[in-house]
């Protein structure tokens, strides 16, 4: 799937060359071009489509003689950057165009052109606020278990153990599926996930996808050709999953015994619209290609992680000892209770991870330390 451009028409062009500069290592999955000319953004756009055009008053004003070439279908969205974020108004008689606050975080900005910001940067409701940042409330217990309290996790069974067992709670699907999750930053969940991933291909073909946005792993897939979740989400709705999963399949018999990692959406506005039912459809294209076992990287950004919870045999939820972290998982856990959600409360075993190390492998994936590889070890392998 080739990369989806975003213009900057400005003409403060060195101020279009720092946004350019910082987002090319933020969001890389996009492709960056300012123009300081209208002829060569309209050649561009000729000859090639672009996502999204980033101008301003001025700029679109110039442009405004050759709108007709701006079909949604050449230049899907169209932003303009003004003082306080208004809508510029009627520039063009064809299209609106999407006022954006020129003077905000670089992050913010981009989500905002995209129509994003309130996906990444919600308004959160006051009486909502304490259970996502944290705040102390009387009468919750503890639910971080402290080491020899925790529950037996379930083990992976062997691979001619697993197909017909019915055991997943994926209709159609006959493999096994975790959850890595925590609302918990910088606890070590991708380390922990791929390294589970890992030590289940051993065991038969194994799928990895994350589910997360803005990821630093999918900007060091990118340059490898790696799959992203996007490429699996164009491809059930256009109905061709079942031919792009056969082939993702197919690296699992090339080299080392490893899984097949499925990263961070490439267009982050994708995972948003990620539902449970969609989730379910490619894990079962999944075992329909051959994988045995399906590793979700929920992460703590996906917007609807209730709904992959619930498809996960196994649910592993890293921790760290800190009180911050304690009240979190706390009112997380409350909040399942509260949603009807008490028996995928009790399901999660949570994990103080080992040192999970800070190294990188070969192919620039995080690279799990001898410590946190004993402990996922013993996780699935040892009674």
């Amino acid at each position: 799937m080739r990369p989806r451009v975003i213009g900057l028409f400005l003409k403060d062009r060195e101020f279009a060359v720092k946004l350019v500069d910082y987002w090319s290592r933020k969001a890389p999955q996009y492709r960056y071009r300012v123009y300081t000319k209208p002829e060569k953004l309209c050649a561009d756009l000729a000859s090639e489509p672009m996502y999204l055009l980033i101008s301003d008053e001025e700029g679109y004003s110039a442009l405004a003689p050759r709108e007709a070439l701006f079909t949604v279908d050449r230049a899907g969205r169209l932003a303009a950057l003004t003082e306080g974020g208004e809508d510029p108004g009627r520039l063009w008689e064809s299209r609106r165009i999407r006022g954006v606050r020129k003077y905000q975080p670089a992050d913010a900005l981009l989500a905002d052109a995209l129509g994003m910001r309130e996906r990444l940067f919600p308004t959160v409701p006051a009486e909502k606020e304490a259970l996502m940042i944290g705040e102390s409330r009387a009468g919750l217990e503890l639910l971080v278990p402290e080491e020899d309290e925790r529950p037996e996790p379930k083990r992976v069974p062997e691979q001619e153990e697993r197909p017909g067992t019915g055991a997943s709670r994926v209709d159609g699907y006959e493999g096994t599926v975790f959850g890595v999750f925590s609302p918990i930053g910088r606890c070590g969940k991708t380390r922990f996930a791929l390294e589970l991933a890992s030590q289940c291909a051993g065991a038969g073909p194994t799928l990895y996808l994350s589910l997360e946005m803005f990821t630093d792993l999918y900007g060091r897939l990118l340059t490898s050709g790696g799959e992203d979740i996007s490429d699996f989400l164009y491809a059930l709705l256009e109905g061709t999953l079942a031919s792009e999963m056969q082939e993702a399949a197919r690296a699992c018999g090339d080299g080392p015994v490893r899984p097949v990692i499925v990263t961070a959406a490439a267009n982050p506005e994708d995972v948003a619209e990620i539902d449970e039912g969609a989730l379910a459809e490619i894990i079962r294209y999944a075992g329909k290609a051959g994988f045995v076992t399906v590793v979700l990287d929920i992460g703590s950004s996906f917007a609807r992680p209730l709904e992959a919870l619930e498809l996960c045999d196994v649910i592993y939820a890293p921790v760290t000892r800190d009180e911050s972290s304690k009240r979190k998982w706390r009112h997380f856990s409350e909040y399942m209770r509260k949603r009807g959600r008490k028996e995928l409360a009790d399901r999660v075993v949570t994990l103080l991870l080992a040192d999970t190390g800070d190294g990188y492998d070969g192919e620039g994936l995080p690279a799990a330390s001898e410590a946190l590889s004993t402990q996922v070890r013993r996780l699935l392998w040892e009674e």
